[in-house]
């Protein structure tokens, strides 16, 4: 219950730490705009953190190098080397450290726990959230809607629920659908409850909703390809799957790089 319910606030903050619940939409005049300090959010993170390493202190900083997958050091070492051209270095190096603060805590918490409770935990924090977004929708349409004279004239309409913009409430419900699937599928295979299923389908409903609404297209495509991949991997053995996916990714890339030579040799596809 300790990890679960630090892992729990982690989902939350990483949402919503960054620019907090109910933001007003301001139009930013530059780059440094975004990158003011806030004390009450720099000691929440590092309190996580401590909190999610103190139990495991003894040997952690080993336990945390080898737990970090070998892309992630090369995506933080890209991002390192990044702030070298950076308009803003402090800024994007402030980020950086948070964004490794985060990862760390993480891992560190997602190792105390199983899969299933780790899985469960984060589903639980994201309908959370939905929960509250569209609560903020019907309540007080002002703050979940982007409303006329928006910064952005684009997302006008689109919801957000408790988000500043409406990409983030996508983001979560894409995730949250993703895991609401896996969730129902999960258990109608296991002939739980149907009270259990039921909770899962709504998560279903609830996200679909959400993703739909938010207008954010990246993220419905990015649901719609990881839910049917987890379709596929329900419905057929792993090998095959992964046959198929590396299959599909090539002939993308096939295609991708074919109308990239003929756009450059002036043909058009």
């Amino acid at each position: 219950r300790y990890y679960s319910t630090i892992a729990f606030l982690l989902v939350i903050l990483s949402f919503v730490g960054v620019t907090g619940a109910w933001q007003a939409r301001n139009a930013l005049s530059s780059a440094d705009d975004t990158g003011a300090g806030d004390l009450t959010r720099q000691l929440t993170y590092i309190g996580l953190a401590l909190a999610a390493l103190a139990p495991v202190f003894p040997g952690v900083m080993t336990r945390l190098v080898r737990s970090v997958p070998t892309s992630l050091w090369l995506l933080f070492a890209w991002c390192s080397l990044t702030l070298v051209w950076s308009p803003v270095p402090t800024i994007g190096f402030r980020r950086l450290v948070v964004t490794v603060l985060i990862t760390f805590s993480c891992l560190s918490v997602t190792r105390q726990l199983s899969p299933e409770i780790a899985l469960d935990v984060i589903w639980k924090a994201l309908m959370l959230l939905l929960g509250l977004s569209v609560t903020t929708v019907i309540i007080v349409p002002e703050l979940g809607i982007h409303q006329p004279g928006d910064p952005e004239v684009a997302v006008v309409g689109s919801w957000r629920g408790v988000f500043y913009h409406k990409n983030i409430l996508g983001a979560v419900a894409a995730f949250s659908l993703l895991l609401s699937v896996h969730r129902a599928l999960t258990k109608i295979r296991a002939n739980m409850q149907r009270k259990r299923v039921w909770l899962s389908c709504a998560g279903v409903a609830l996200s679909l909703v959400m993703l739909l609404m938010s207008g954010s297209k990246t993220s419905a495509a990015l649901a719609v390809t990881l839910c049917g991949l987890l379709a596929l991997l329900r419905a057929f053995p792993r090998r095959t799957v992964r046959g198929l996916f590396a299959t599909v990714v090539g002939l993308t890339l096939i295609v991708l790089m074919g109308a990239t030579v003929g756009k450059a040799s002036g043909y058009e596809m």
